[in-house]
């Protein structure tokens, strides 16, 4: 059987800086521009994790890898596209399929499903029923995302985050 796995994307990827809430953007943090309303342009202060692309390929050598965030469609294909992150459209499942709650089981396959995110399992009870149909889902906690100073993928951590795929 194959392995299913899907990655959070805000504070296990990539943190998006929000300067409401207090925070100022790290020097690593880049500027990405979305469409918004009435034609004008959104701006996102940007960083992605130190070791995210690694962490990506390695989970791609053990099985086939899908986004799954609580972002926007739109938020999820600019930040995948803009730090090269590797996923088709396809691959990325958003807070608009989430809402729908339409997974389709015949597309993936049989197989063992796991779910990486910075979020405790219990707060993410949307996320779990939405990948239920696929099978069970074994959850694997990834510490947040805030800065690369304090969270970067170490060769260690990717270590012990993979150890749970068989």
């Amino acid at each position: 059987m194959k392995n299913i796995i899907f990655v959070d994307l805000d504070e296990t990827l990539i943190h998006t800086f929000m300067p409401f809430w207090g925070e100022t953007p790290t020097k690593d943090a880049e500027t990405i521009l979305l469409p918004g309303p009435k034609g004008k342009d959104e701006e996102y202060q940007t960083a992605l994790r130190q070791g995210a692309l690694h962490f990506l390929q390695i989970l791609r050598n053990l099985g086939d890898v899908y986004i799954l965030t609580a972002a926007t469609k739109d938020y999820a294909n600019a930040m995948n596209r803009h730090f090269g992150l590797g996923f088709t459209e396809n691959q990325i499942y958003s807070r608009e399929d989430v809402q729908a709650g339409q997974i389709d089981p015949a597309y993936f396959g049989k197989g063992t499903v796991y779910l990486y995110d910075n979020l405790s399992r219990h707060e993410n009870n949307s996320k779990i029923r939405f990948l239920r149909p696929l099978g069970e889902v074994n959850y694997v906690k990834v510490k947040e995302f805030y800065n690369n100073k304090t969270s970067p993928f170490t060769h260690e951590m990717i270590k012990e985050l993979v150890s749970c795929i068989s």
